[in-house]
């Protein structure tokens, strides 16, 4: 661990958060090179800098997929330089060609990906993320950020296996219970909502 990286760690544990997950699912982020990362619960703004610090203090550089409308002077020139990628909104052909690219020319790749697509309360996640996994080949990695416990739980790799609702079904039972900044916003993949 390098000094910038125990810096990063210090300070995550300072500001009161915690990693959690099974042994083999730490060793799992620390071995990685490439993965899509999904995040949630994605309630609230913060959520990008507490995942950010997460991976900082990890000592992973990451890619992150955000909004466009954020990428506006000066603070798009700071996303693009800590590893945001503009997104826009609606359909976009070459989005999936053009991140498999990223994929192909990158010897290492964490993509953060917020699987929700917003910070409202949804009931079907977006499938970007496992399209681009099936595309690369590369697994999902399985991530969450729990405000009530100030908890980022660290889970293990998942190879998708093409059938998107069966495997979002296991995906599910990682983000049970786990708490957003603005719990009443988050609901997991097919939870009816009320």
């Amino acid at each position: 661990m390098n000094r910038r990286q125990r810096f990063f760690l210090r300070l995550f544990h300072r500001t009161g958060w915690k990693f959690v997950g099974e042994e083999r699912a730490v060793q799992t982020w620390k071995d990685m090179e490439k993965c899509v990362l999904i995040v949630a619960p994605h309630t609230a703004i913060v959520d990008y800098t507490v995942g950010y610090l997460a991976l900082l203090a990890l000592g992973k550089k990451a890619k992150f997929l955000i909004n466009k409308k954020f990428f506006f002077f000066p603070l798009g020139a700071i996303l693009r330089t800590n590893g945001g990628i503009p997104v826009a909104l609606g359909k976009n052909k070459n989005f999936l060609k053009n991140i498999t690219e990223y994929f192909a020319k990158s010897p290492r790749m964490f993509l953060v990906v917020t699987p929700e697509g917003t910070r409202k309360k949804v009931n079907r996640w977006r499938k970007g993320f496992y399209q681009i996994a099936q595309e690369t080949g590369v697994p999902v990695l399985l991530g969450a950020l729990d405000f009530k416990k100030k908890e980022v739980k660290l889970g293990d790799a998942f190879p998708v296996s093409g059938n998107f609702n069966a495997d979002m079904k296991e995906i599910n039972k990682f983000y049970a219970g786990v708490s957003g900044k603005y719990p009443k916003r988050f609901a997991l993949h097919g939870e009816q909502l009320s």
